[in-house]
C-alpha cells in the first residue's frame, strides 16, 4: 500500500483597512473607523496530499459578505487550479474590524472602501499562492480539552417565564442559561520538515470585547500573539472561532465588571492560549490522507408569523423609527420589534425555503465544517459528537453570512436573534444533519 502523504504551507498578511471605513458589528448604526489599536490579519493554510490541494483562510473580520465570497472563492480556485469547494474563507467574527466585501446595509459606501475591497480580492489570491509555494512535508497531531470561564451563554430564562439576552449582572430573577455552551478547545499541530510548525486553535465565543472605533483583532488575534510568544517564535498560529451565536464573554452570575476593554481581551487570550499550551504536548497523531472539499445545501423553513402581524409590520417599517421607544404608542402596544417587522416583510418577498450552503474540507483524519453565519453554540457539539472523522473543527462566518441560526430552544422564548433570523425553529438541526452528511461523504473519499 502506498504511504499516505501530507504537505502543509502557510502565509499571512496585514489587511487593516484604511481609516474612515465603517466598522460593523453594533447593529445597523454606522461606526466609522478612526484609528488602529493593532493590525488585523488574514492567514492562509495550504494542504496537499501530493495530488489534491486545498486552502483554508482565517481572517480577523466580522464576516465575509456572501456576494464577495461567491466572487473571490472562484478567483482563488482558478489561480490555484483547484475546485471551488477546496477553498474555505472563515472569519473570527471580530467586531472591531470590517466586513470583507463591505457593509451592504450602510448607504453611500465611500470610494476608498470600494477600492480597498477590490484590492482585497487580489490579496486573497496572492496569499493562497504564497501558502502553496510554502508546502512542506508534514505530520499532523491533535489534542482537545475543556475551557471554562471564558465563554458564557448570553440568553437567560427568567423566573417570570420570559427570556432576556444579557440581563443585568446578578439579576435576582435569572433562572438559568437558555442554551448549552460548547466549552471544548481543540488544538492541531502540523510539524513541517524545513519550516515552522503550524498550530491551529479552535474555540468559540463572541469577539465583541474591544469597543470603540479603532481597529483591533480582539481576543482571537491576541490569542495568536500569546501562543506564538510562548512557543518562542518557532510556530505560526491560527485561531479558528467556533459556533458562537448565543455566547459572549460576560458572566452574568458575577458582580458587574468592566468586560469591554482591551485588557479584558488580552486576559481572555491568555486563558485560551494557556489552555492550548496545556494540551500542546499531549497531541497524538492524526491520520494523513486525501485532501478533499465538499458542500451541500440545507433547505431551511421560514420563521413563521401570523397574518394579522403583516399590516402592523408595514406600519412599523414605514415609521422609520430606529428604536421601539420612537414608535407611536398604538404600534408599541403590539410589542412587535423593529427587527421582527423587517424580517416579516423580507420573508414575505421570499418564495419557498431558504437554501443555505454548508461547507466541508477534509485533510486526512482532520475535517473542517464551515457555516456561513452565526450558529448557536450547541449544534457545534452535535456535529463533533456525530462526526466520523478523528478531529472536526467547526467555524462560524465561513464563505458568506446568512445571519443567526438559533436552536429550537431559542424559539420557545424570545430574544433578538429569534426575532431577527429569517429561519424556522429546526434550522440548526438541519444544518447539523447536513454537516454530518458532508463528513460522511468526505470520509468515503479515501
Amino acid at each position: 500500500m502506498e504511504e499516505k502523504k501530507l504537505f502543509v504551507g502557510y502565509a499571512d498578511t496585514v489587511i487593516t483597512p484604511p481609516l474612515g471605513i465603517h466598522i460593523p458589528g453594533h447593529g445597523f448604526v454606522p461606526r466609522m473607523s478612526s484609528g488602529v489599536i493593532d493590525d488585523v490579519h488574514a492567514r492562509a493554510i495550504a494542504f496537499s496530499d501530493g495530488e489534491n490541494k486545498a486552502v483554508f483562510f482565517e481572517c480577523d473580520a466580522l464576516f465575509i459578505g456572501t456576494l464577495c465570497a461567491k466572487r473571490v472563492r472562484p478567483k482563488i480556485a482558478e489561480c490555484l487550479g483547484i475546485p471551488v469547494d477546496h477553498v474555505m474563507i472563515a472569519c473570527t467574527h471580530c467586531h472591531t474590524s470590517m466586513t470583507i466585501g463591505g457593509s451592504s446595509y450602510i448607504d453611500g459606501e465611500t470610494e476608498p472602501s470600494v477600492s480597498f475591497f477590490k484590492y482585497l480580492d487580489n490579496v486573497f489570491c496572492d496569499l493562497a499562492r504564497f501558502a502553496m509555494e510554502d508546502l512542506k512535508p508534514s505530520t499532523m497531531m491533535a489534542s482537545r480539552s475543556t475551557l471554562q470561564g471564558v465563554g458564557f451563554i448570553r440568553r437567560f430564562k427568567m423566573k417570570d417565564g420570559t427570556m432576556k439576552t444579557n440581563p443585568r449582572y446578578q439579576h435576582p430573577d435569572i433562572l438559568e442559561p437558555d442554551g448549552v455552551m460548547d466549552e471544548s478547545i481543540q488544538l492541531i499541530r502540523f510539524e513541517r520538515e524545513g519550516g515552522k510548525e503550524i498550530v491551529l486553535i479552535n474555540f468559540g465565543t463572541h469577539p465583541d470585547v474591544v469597543v470603540g472605533t479603532k481597529y483591533s483583532p480582539d481576543w482571537p488575534g491576541y490569542t495568536v500573539d500569546v501562543m506564538k510568544g510562548a512557543l518562542g517564535g518557532n510556530s505560526e498560529v491560527v485561531m479558528i472561532n467556533g459556533f458562537c451565536g448565543d455566547v459572549n464573554h460576560c458572566d452574568r452570575f458575577k458582580p458587574k465588571h468592566n468586560c469591554t476593554t482591551l485588557e479584558f481581551a488580552h486576559r481572555m487570550a491568555r486563558k485560551v492560549a494557556g489552555e492550548a499550551l496545556k494540551i500542546y504536548d499531549d497531541a497524538v497523531p492524526l491520520t494523513p490522507g486525501k485532501v478533499a472539499g465538499y458542500s451541500m445545501i440545507a433547505s431551511l423553513e421560514k420563521n413563521d408569523y401570523e397574518e394579522w402581524e403583516v399590516p402592523i409590520c408595514e406600519q412599523i417599517v414605514a415609521s422609520k423609527a430606529k428604536t421601539e421607544k420612537e414608535l407611536p404608542e398604538e404600534l408599541q402596544a403590539y410589542k412587535i420589534t423593529i427587527k421582527k417587522a423587517r424580517r416579516v416583510l423580507s420573508n414575505l418577498k421570499h418564495e419557498g425555503d431558504f437554501l443555505v450552503p454548508v461547507f466541508g474540507l477534509r485533510v486526512g483524519g482532520l475535517a473542517f465544517i464551515g457555516i456561513p453565519g452565526e450558529p448557536f453554540s450547541e449544534p457545534g457539539i452535535n456535529i463533533k459528537e456525530r462526526s466520523c472523522m478523528e478531529m472536526t473543527v467547526c467555524s462560524c462566518c465561513t464563505n458568506g453570512s446568512f445571519g443567526y441560526f438559533p436552536t429550537r430552544r431559542a424559539f420557545e422564548g424570545a430574544g433578538y436573534e429569534r426575532e431577527y433570523t429569517p429561519y424556522g425553529p429546526n434550522c440548526t438541526e438541519k444544518l447539523a444533519d447536513t454537516a454530518v452528511e458532508i463528513l460522511n461523504h468526505l470520509k468515503e473519499q479515501e
